[in-house]
């Protein structure tokens, strides 16, 4: 008799176990900062909502107007943001060789990793930048050093 309970018992147990629904996705309120120094080519990046920590993204294509795509990786896991500009303005000092400029825009998450793998998401962000010319006998030398910060918020789903 008390190897049919156990038995019985442990039958109950796997088929309790099977009919648990399966963890329901989480989706709520993202925001990444982006920080960009030295060749606009890398960044840190920092995230807080479903996707959170802080890692590096590196830009996989641009094409020069504000549009492209950048692999964000964070220790569980990497994703990507496809980015597209729909505002930008700026100005430049010729007696300065200072430059600078702001922007709007929209994001989508995809190809996730790790953690991510997935991962949806989309929103808006905002940026502003300053290049910092390098001063020649002739003007300005199109060297120099960006500073660009990006700030982006909207919603992640993770699975």
């Amino acid at each position: 008799m008390k190897k049919l309970l156990v038995t019985v018992v442990s039958g109950m147990a796997l088929l309790l176990g099977m009919a648990a629904p399966a963890a329901a996705a989480t989706t709520g309120a993202q925001s990444f900062t982006f920080i960009y120094f030295g060749d606009g080519d890398t960044a840190t990046v920092v995230g807080s909502g479903p996707i959170q920590g802080a890692g590096g993204s590196v830009v996989l294509t641009d094409d020069g107007d504000g549009n492209g795509i950048d692999k964000v990786k964070f220790n569980r896991g990497s994703f990507l943001v496809d980015h597209q500009d729909t505002s930008s303005d700026g100005s430049f000092n010729e007696t300065t060789c200072i430059a600078r400029f702001t922007g709007t825009g929209t994001y989508t998450l995809s190809g996730g990793t790790g953690a991510y793998v997935g991962a949806t998401g989309s929103g808006t962000y905002s940026y502003r930048g300053t290049f910092f010319g390098t001063r020649t006998a002739s003007g300005c030398s199109e060297d120099g050093t960006v500073l660009t910060v990006v700030r982006a918020t909207g919603t992640t789903t993770l699975p």
